[in-house]
């Protein structure tokens, strides 16, 4: 992302200095309305409390490994801003001292990527996995003291139109632990809502949060990401006590005899998952840190922890992805994971200095508002009238002569007055019967039928564009038309509109993907068999030559893969590098084997060789997945 610096002028709402200097100060709680537990013992030394030695030797790495990310990077990272924020807000909480100055640079450097890509964001260019990047930079920014403002109200605005159609959000990439969870991808983006919903939309977003804690509610977690973060997001939901209580008790029941936990059953216990349990227990589900299975996981951290502060965590990430560099954190390839782990380890350990519940991880307190003094760049008057609701300023803009240049006004990405309307189907009315252009494109090829037909709650505005003549197959600049945006919406009325209007269901964009392989990368089950069902060819392939049984997969969708196989897709097929369905079950451990099993039982060739002579065996061996050996052992593989 763009990194150019951003100045925060004099000003800022004294409501956001308010809250930053009780942030950098430890008084969060009091600024809140709580009743914080007594302080820290003055004097308390390392020495004295082994957690508080712990927490010593990783915070200044962490400090300066997320730093050292910007020397190198210009995107902001989950693991190491969000989480390293979120530690260092916890720790200067719990009156543990923290490097104020290169805290300051951290956080300044993160809000310096807001202004720049505003309308990007409302134009769907989020980045990479937004629907997780987004939320977990939220709620580093608001951990550091950044208030609300129209840079977030453009996040959180993209972020509603993410939710999909079952209530949750789906994360878009698989990169585990951090990157790889529905669940977790739900939980964070309810919490995002709730602390920094724009003005005007407060019912509106209650009603996105219900709907998320429905889903979670139904949902059940298969890994140690998505225990924890179901509890977290039971909670921030405002879930039933009994619910929350039930998680509680399921995520503890999943501690390991060391004392820790683990990500997979099929993995030893490590400090990503064992800091990420302990502070969800404590902060979510209740468990006092004086519970002796709570100390346990606390022993099991403290003695992990290696001389120079960090944990080591090994990476699970296969295929491509963000090429490792060094970051300044030790452990080579496994850095990053390991980061995620140091920061979560910290953060439990932290707890133990000042015992109770704290805002940056249980509470729902709206943030404060700031004035923002420097949008850029700057967007057209009405287009500003219509994200900001003000009704009064769409009228007098609709009113100007002419009133034609209101209406095609656009910003320097092509973000129209129509398209900044579309949550609101009432006012698209309005604006095309006012000759709103209906074809305009914005640079990266959206036009505003494309974007209704991505976002959750334009329903509506997309039968309005329809009937109005909006072209159905108007594909974007990477040539994904507006069936590939439904089908990643999960809403089946979007899909059956565009195509009563003449969309192609097998149109592929650059990549060569289908709206069906769009589905199958949002684990979408219902949206995959609707698509099949109404003429979607199962054995699609991609530009690469996977076909959508091979990407579903990698991915680790077994749902959707199990539902291609029973469309007829061909278990035999082969990606470029030869390997099959089988080869890449085999590869990827998602804690059990059943994927695998059930590939063998339709037919998947136990001995098929890859171009490279690998063979399902192999690659299962190789990769160290001993569940995966003993399955296909069973099933008669041989060396």
């Amino acid at each position: 992302m763009d990194q150019r610096s951003r100045r925060r002028g004099e000003g800022r709402a004294s409501g956001r200095r308010q809250l930053a200097r009780a942030l950098r100060t430890g008084a969060w709680l009091a600024l809140l309305g709580f009743t914080s537990p007594a302080r820290a013992r003055a004097g308390t030394s390392p020495a004295e409390s082994p957690s508080l030695a712990a927490v010593s030797r990783a915070l200044p790495l962490l400090q300066q490994s997320a730093m050292t990310w910007f020397t190198k990077r210009s995107c902001i990272s989950c693991h190491h801003q969000s989480l390293g924020a979120l530690t260092v807000a916890l720790a200067r909480e719990r009156g543990v001292a923290v490097d104020e100055a290169l805290a300051k640079a951290l956080d300044e450097r993160v809000a310096a990527s807001l202004p720049a890509a505003r309308e990007d964001v409302l134009l769907g260019d989020a980045g990479i996995n937004a629907q997780v990047g987004l939320s977990w930079k939220l709620l580093g920014l608001a951990a550091s003291g950044y208030a609300a403002d129209l840079h977030t109200d453009a996040r959180v605005r993209f972020l509603a139109a993410q939710q999909h159609q079952d209530g949750s959000w789906r994360s878009g990439s698989r990169r585990p632990p951090l990157e790889d969870s529905d669940l977790a991808a739900t939980a964070v983006a309810v919490r995002v809502l709730q602390l920094a919903a724009p003005p005007g939309r407060a019912e509106e977003f209650a009603e996105r949060v219900a709907r998320a804690r429905r889903w979670l509610v139904a949902a059940t977690p298969r890994d140690g990401e998505e225990l924890a973060l179901r509890l977290f997001g039971l909670a921030w939901s405002g879930a039933a006590p009994t619910l929350v209580e039930a998680a509680s008790r399921e995520l503890a029941q999943a501690q390991r005899s060391d004392g820790g936990f683990a990500q997979l059953p099929t993995r030893a216990s490590d400090a990503y998952a064992t800091g990420q349990a302990l502070l969800a227990l404590n902060q979510a589900g209740g468990m006092a840190i004086e519970d002796p299975a709570w100390q346990r996981g606390a022993a099991y951290l403290r003695s992990t922890q290696l001389p120079d502060g960090s944990w080591h965590v090994a990476t699970r990430r296969f295929g491509e992805g963000l090429a490792p560099f060094d970051s300044g954190f030790p452990h080579d390839d496994d850095q990053f994971i390991s980061y995620a782990a140091s920061a979560y380890a910290t953060s439990a350990l932290l707890l133990e200095q000042r015992p109770g519940r704290s805002p940056l991880w249980s509470t729902i307190t709206p943030l404060p508002r700031a004035a923002t003094t420097v949008v850029e760049p700057p967007l057209p008057p009405l287009v500003e009238a219509i994200l900001a609701g003000d009704a009064a300023a769409i009228d007098r803009a609709l009113a100007a002569e002419p009133a034609d240049a209101s209406l095609a006004a656009a910003g320097r990405a092509g973000l129209t007055p129509l398209m900044a309307a579309l949550p609101d189907a009432a006012l698209v009315a309005r604006l095309l019967q006012a000759g709103a252009p209906i074809e305009a494109r914005a640079q990266n090829g959206r036009t505003a039928t494309w974007l209704a037909a991505a976002q959750d709650g334009a329903l509506e505005s997309l039968r309005l564009l329809l009937r109005a003549g909006a072209d159905a197959r108007a594909a974007d600049g990477r040539g994904a038309t507006p069936l590939h945006a439904a089908a990643l919406s999960g809403d089946v009325r979007k899909t059956e509109l565009l195509l009563a209007h003449g969309a192609a269901i097998d149109a592929v964009d650059a990549e060569g993907c289908t709206p069906l392989v769009f589905a199958g990368f949002q684990g979408d089950v219902a949206m995959v068999e609707w698509l099949i069902d109404h003429g979607a060819t199962p054995n699609a392939t991609v530009a690469t030559g996977e076909s959508a049984l091979l990407l579903a997969t990698q991915d680790g969708r077994d749902k959707v893969a199990l539902l291609l196989l029973a469309k007829g897709a061909n278990v035999a097929a082969r990606d470029a590098e030869g390997r099959t369905a089988l080869h890449w079950a085999a590869r990827v451990d998602r804690g059990d084997s059943r994927l695998l099993e059930r590939l063998l039982a339709a037919g998947a060739d136990l001995h098929a060789k890859a171009n490279d002579g690998a063979t399902p065996l192999s690659i299962a061996r190789a990769s160290g997945h001993l569940h995966h050996v003993a399955a296909l052992r069973a099933a008669g593989a041989r060396e």
